[in-house]
Order: structure tokens, then C-alpha cells, then sequence
């Protein structure tokens, strides 16, 4: 029987190398198959580049220039060829730029349509800044402007893509440059609005794509979103007026009034939580901590959004799935979602389109949905999960954590043996995931309140302690990725007698930036985390490994008593800040429920705070929250001094004051039990404090001067 083993073994293992030669072999013929399909393709573009050249030494030489409509036509040829204009490659550089400064002088004089493509073809060859003559970009919007009213929706979307592109606002353009003026972008959305019921969903894709990038580039410019709103509310005929000119007079107080009434429209925003996409698309996510800005396509023409969708609804079950995923996915940062008539047709677009579908279509589709706050139907979601289970092994990095992300903010858990394909393939490529993808997959999880199998979490502690050395998460995903640890009570591994040490090196990493932290939330989590942090617990949330046969997302999600696609920010416990449980009302808003089977904390022989690699952490992390105590709230102070108190961190007599006066201010947002629980927290503070200094005067032989607080 071993002699047959063995001889079975040694058979697999042949097939198995006969397999991989196989694989290996077949990968090369299709390289060589590639090469010589790409072959004609670059001796056509290299022909194309040096016609190029030759007509722009022509024009060079001609005294009256060149005619838009001819430079047009000749560029058209090069975007046909899909031909790139590589920074690279001076010749191609210096031809495209002696070309269109031919072309410049004389963009009046060219129709609407000429323009148009003009602007199209450039943005297509993805010039880079060298290959521009100097104020291409702003000469053409100011060409442009009064020829709108003359423009179709199939020009006006192309010469919106194509400054969109030429400007640098493109996740694929390479030329830098500045945002169009905001009287040329009012101009162009007032233009769409009246032409929209001839457009076709490509029209409204280009053009929703192209106002996303003006939307990014503009999140954060108070000036540009006043100049916008000043500008419609002085009516679309006059705008192609003012386009190019210095914003004076009777528009600068527009302007002035403007600025208010944004700020305003932000403020009401905020307040309401996002709910809508105009109020938390780009604007709310670009960043920084600042007002979160309605989009510019709702400033600057309220009912646009609605009179896209309203014209593209129709259109939906005929037009390709590429060009319904590219509007869906556009207009979802650029206005809230559509009516409940246009989204039951875009449900029944995608779900008719899912198997036709490519993975960055897959995350576009199910992202829009998730920023909408949809809740579609389960035969849709099923639908595309079942379809993309079977490209799975064609999925990058950024589209596997971004596909996951989706469908945690959607609420829908798929199936076991969905999940299973997906770890399979994500294991093989975690370490190219980055730290957006870490953070992703981390609240995923967090969102299902379910733990992934122990050896796809440790390659994900693994990751992400390397990013941490390597100083490439920022603070906020730092903190985020040290929440959902604790969320998912992950089991870090420690030695005995000793804190984690996950947990020292990224507490250390987490100090070194903390000072970059603007936000008071983060930090008090980060502090209120550190007792879960700091001592060993086996996993307590539901094991994916460990789930019932046949149950499915929700019930599954039911079964841990809280409904799937809860987000990390909405999970809820009490006693995560290291007090007794029950003391703290609206616990930390990162801990896991209390699940039963909770295994016993590990004895230790000090606390966690003084060990010697973990007290310089904490004290780095408190410095930089002691300025931004004001700025907490009160349950927020009070998960702060319990994660401190948890840890036995000596506070100062400076620290437990400042607290204290934070605290008083914020006293009508606490409870008789949240005060209780802070008077704890400051008396073991306290005591911590005392026994340090007591083991320090013990370890220098009763010296009779005291050493320094910490």
C-alpha cells in the first residue's frame, strides 16, 4: 500500500508540472499572439506621427496659419488609430504643439461642430503639458462659449469630455492645467439642460463624466463655487458673455451674495448626514474635515440631474451596459438618486446587462447603488453576485476590495461559497492592495459582522503592519484599521507576559502621526480601542468558517442580532472604554456586540500602558488629543478617559485637569452613570500614576525627589 501511495503521489505531482508547463506554454503563445496584433497597430500609429509632423512643419510655414476644421480632421485619424502622445516622445510633442498653435488664432472662426471635435480629438491623444501651446485650454473655452446654443448634445458632450481630459481632471489625462472658468461650466450645464431630451445615455455619460471632474477639482474652492453660483443666478443668456472676462461690477456682487448662500447650502448638508449624493459626493469626500459642498451640477442648474435621468430612462434597456454603468456611476457623486420610475428601469438595465459586465463595470454599478444608499431588489444583487463570482479571477487589486466595499454598504451578505472564491483570490493578491484596500476589506467585514477565516486575517494584520512601517497609511485609515481590529475582535498574536505586537508596533507608527489628526473622533477612538488593543481576546464575532450550511447573508446577519451591511462607524458595544460594562451609554461606536463565549482576559503582572514599548505610544497619541479635547463630545471624553483608565496609563495632575474642565463644559450631554464612570476612570488614572512613581523612587533607592509625571 506505501509502494501505491507513493506511486500516486509521484502521478499527481507529474500532472501537476505537466499542468503548470501547460498553463506556462499557453501564456506565451498568447504573448506572442498579442505582439503580433499589436505589431501593424504601432507601425500605423508610428506612420500617423510622422504624417503629423510633416503637416505641422507645413503649417509652420504658411503664413495664414491653419483651419480648425482641417486640424480637427487630421487629429481625428490619430484618435481612430487609438494613438497616445507619450511624454516621451519630443517629436510627436513639438509637432502636436506647432499643430494647434497653428490652429489657435483662428478658433473663432470655426463652427460649432469643428470646435467640438477639435476639443474631442485633443483630449482623446491624452497630450502631456509639453505637447500644449501656452493657454490652449482657456483660449478654447472662451471660442466655445457663445457657440453652445448652436451645439447638439452629441457635440456639447464631446467638447465637455474633451476639456475634461486636455485639463488634467481625468483619471487618465497627464496634462495639467487650470479648471475651467465657472461661467464657461455654467454655460455648458445650461446648454445640456435645454438639448437633453435629444441625448442619448453616451451623450449624458461624457457629459456627467466630464462635470465630475470639474466637481473634483473644485471640491475644496469656496471662490470658484461662489463664482458658480453667482453666475446662475444671473441666467444662462448672458453667461457666454462673461467667460474670459475679469469678474467685476454687477458679477462680483453676485458673487459676494453667492458665497453666503453656499456656505449655507453646505451647512444644510452637513446637517442632514449626506443623504443625498449632490450634499455627499465629491465634495463631502474630497476631504480634509472642511464643509462638505454640494456639487456643482445642482448649483449651477438645479433640475439637471433630474432632466438627465428623466431623458435617459427610456433609453436604458437598449443602450450598451458600458455607457449605463459610466452615467450611473457618475451621476451618483453629481445628484441625489433617481426617481423611483428611472431606478426601477436602471435595476432592470443592470441586471439585464450583468453578464456582459467587465470588474471595474462590476464596482462602478454596485458603488453608485451603495452612495445612493439604495436598497435594491434581491434578485438584482444576486444577479451580479452570481455573475461576478465567475470573473473573480480576472479581478485587479483595487477592484476586489472596491467590489467588497460595495456590497458591505449595500447590506447584502453573499453566499459561502461566493465569499470562499473571493478570499481565494484576494489572498493570492493582498499585499497589492494598498492601504485603501486593507481599510476596505476591514470595514467590509466590520459591516457583516463576520470574521473572516484566521489565515486570510493574519495575512491582513501581516499587510497591514508592513504598510505601518512603511509610513503609507494616513492617520484617519491608521485609526480605522486599529478600530475594526478591535470591531472584529481579531485574536492578535502575543508573547507571553506582553502586550501584541501588532498592536506596539502600529500604536508606535499611530504617534509618530497622530499630530496630522485633525479629527477629535479618530483620536478619541484610538484611545477608547487601546484596552482591546492591549490585551489578548479570542475572536468573538461570527466565524465565516463556522456559519450554518444554507443560511443566507441576512439570516446569517440576523443571527449575530444586528442587519447586515452595518457600517464600522454604527457598530455599538458598552465597556469598550475599559470601565465596567453597562457604565457607558452609546458605547464606542468601533467595539463588536457582546457575544457570548467571550474568552477571559490573560493575567498580566502590570498594566499594559507601562510597558516600556507601549507608555512612549500612548503619551505621543494623548499629546496630540490633549488640544482637541474641546472639540469632543461628551461621550467622547468619557470612552477617551476609560481607554486610558483601561490600560492603567499614568496620567498627569495636567491631563486629568484638562479632561476634567472638557468634561464640565460638555456636562449636559452625560448621564449620573457616564459621570460616574469618568470619577472611576480619573481615581485609576490616579492610582496608576502613584504606583509609578512609587516603583521608580523604590528602583532608585528611596531617593527622596520625586521623578516627573508622565
Amino acid at each position: 500500500m506505501g509502494v501505491l501511495a507513493k506511486r500516486m503521489h509521484a502521478e499527481v505531482a507529474a500532472r501537476g508540472e505537466s499542468l503548470q508547463q501547460q498553463q506556462a506554454q499557453q501564456q506565451q503563445a498568447q504573448q506572442q499572439q498579442q505582439q503580433q496584433a499589436d505589431a501593424p497597430a504601432a507601425a500605423c500609429a508610428t506612420l500617423l506621427l510622422a504624417l503629423l509632423a510633416r503637416l505641422a512643419e507645413g503649417y509652420a510655414a504658411s503664413p495664414g496659419g491653419a483651419r480648425v476644421g482641417d486640424v480637427a480632421d487630421a487629429l481625428a485619424a490619430l484618435r481612430s488609430a487609438r494613438v497616445r502622445v507619450a511624454p516621451s516622445d519630443e517629436r510627436a510633442c513639438a509637432s502636436l504643439r506647432a499643430l494647434l498653435s497653428a490652429a489657435q488664432p483662428h478658433l473663432f472662426l470655426a463652427s460649432p461642430r469643428e470646435l467640438a471635435m477639435l476639443a474631442q480629438c485633443v483630449g482623446a491623444l491624452r497630450p502631456p503639458p509639453s505637447a500644449l501651446p501656452p493657454r490652449w485650454a482657456p483660449a478654447l473655452c472662451v471660442a466655445s462659449a457663445p457657440k453652445m446654443r448652436a451645439m447638439g448634445p452629441r457635440a456639447l458632450s464631446g467638447l465637455a469630455w474633451g476639456v475634461a481630459a486636455t485639463m488634467g481632471q481625468g483619471p487618465h489625462a497627464t496634462a495639467a492645467g487650470a479648471v475651467p472658468e465657472p461661467e464657461w461650466v455654467a454655460a455648458l450645464l445650461c446648454a445640456s439642460r435645454a438639448a437633453v431630451r435629444a441625448a442619448r445615455v453616451s451623450d449624458l455619460s461624457r457629459t456627467a463624466w466630464a462635470v465630475l471632474q470639474f466637481d473634483k477639482a473644485t471640491a475644496g474652492d469656496r471662490r470658484w463655487r461662489a463664482r458658480l453660483a453667482g453666475a446662475s443666478a444671473l441666467g444662462g443668456s448672458g453667461l457666454p458673455e462673461l467667460v474670459g472676462t475679469s469678474w467685476g461690477g454687477g458679477a462680483a456682487a453676485a458673487s459676494a451674495h453667492a458665497l453666503p448662500s453656499v456656505a449655507a447650502a453646505a451647512a444644510a448638508a452637513q446637517r442632514q448626514g449626506g443623504g443625498s449624493g449632490a450634499a455627499g459626493g465629491v465634495g463631502g469626500g474630497s476631504g480634509g474635515g472642511g464643509a462638505s459642498w454640494p456639487s456643482i451640477a445642482g448649483a449651477a442648474c438645479e433640475d439637471w440631474a433630474d432632466a438627465v435621468w428623466d431623458a435617459a430612462g427610456p433609453q436604458l434597456a437598449m443602450a450598451p451596459p458600458s455607457e449605463v454603468v459610466a452615467l450611473a456611476h457618475a451621476m451618483s457623486f453629481l445628484g441625489p438618486a433617481p426617481r423611483e420610475g428611472v431606478t426601477q428601469q436602471l435595476y432592470a438595465a443592470l441586471q439585464a446587462a450583468a453578464p456582459r459586465l467587465s470588474p471595474a463595470h462590476d464596482c462602478h454599478a454596485l458603488g453608485a447603488l451603495a452612495r445612493w444608499r439604495a436598497r435594491p431588489p434581491p434578485a438584482l444583487l444576486a444577479s451580479l453576485a452570481s455573475c461576478v463570482q465567475r470573473r473573480l479571477p480576472s479581478y485587479g487589486h483595487a477592484d476586489l476590495h472596491l467590489l467588497l466595499r460595495a456590497l458591505s454598504r449595500l447590506g447584502f451578505l453573499p453566499p459561502r461559497p461566493w465569499l470562499a472564491a473571493w478570499l481565494t483570490v484576494a489572498r493570492a493578491r493582498l499585499r497589492g492592495f494598498g492601504p485603501a484596500g486593507v481599510v476596505s476589506v476591514l470595514r467590509a467585514f466590520v459591516g457583516w459582522r463576520l470574521v473572516p477565516p484566521k489565515e486570510f486575517t493574519q495575512d491582513v494584520l501581516e499587510v497591514a503592519a508592513g504598510l505601518a512601517r512603511a509610513r503609507e497609511f494616513s492617520p484617519r485609515q491608521l485609526s480605522t484599521v486599529m478600530r475594526c481590529v478591535v470591531a472584529l475582535r481579531l485574536e492578535l498574536p502575543s508573547e507571553l507576559g506582553r502586550p501584541p505586537r501588532w498592536s506596539r508596533e502600529v500604536l508606535l507608527v499611530y504617534a509618530g502621526i497622530a499630530t496630522q489628526q485633525q479629527d477629535p473622533s479618530d483620536l478619541a477612538s484610538v484611545l477608547a480601542c487601546l484596552p482591546r488593543l492591549l490585551v489578548v481576546r479570542a475572536p468573538s464575532a461570527v466565524s465565516l468558517t463556522a456559519a450554518p450550511p444554507g443560511a443566507s447573508g441576512a439570516q446569517q446577519a440576523q443571527q449575530q442580532g444586528t442587519p447586515a451591511g452595518t457600517d464600522v462607524e454604527g457598530a455599538s458595544s458598552a465597556g469598550s472604554a475599559g470601565v465596567d460594562a453597562g457604565v457607558v451609554e452609546g458605547g464606542g461606536a468601533f467595539d463588536a456586540p457582546s457575544l457570548p463565549g467571550t474568552a477571559p482576559r490573560l493575567p498580566r503582572r502590570s498594566p499594559p500602558a507601562l510597558d516600556p514599548h507601549v507608555l512612549p505610544s500612548i503619551a505621543g497619541i494623548v499629546d496630540a488629543a490633549v488640544p482637541l479635547l474641546g472639540a469632543m463630545t461628551g461621550p467622547q471624553l468619557v470612552r477617551v478617559a476609560g481607554g486610558l483608565a483601561g490600560v492603567g496609563f499614568p496620567a498627569s495632575a495636567a491631563l486629568l485637569d484638562a479632561h476634567a474642565c472638557a468634561a464640565a463644559a460638555r456636562g449636559h450631554e452625560l448621564s449620573e452613570r457616564q459621570v460616574d464612570a469618568l470619577d472611576k476612570a480619573y481615581a485609576r488614572m490616579r492610582a496608576s500614576a502613584k504606583a509609578l512613581r512609587g516603583a521608580v523612587a523604590e528602583q532608585r533607592g528611596g531617593a527622596s525627589t520625586q521623578p516627573q509625571e508622565f
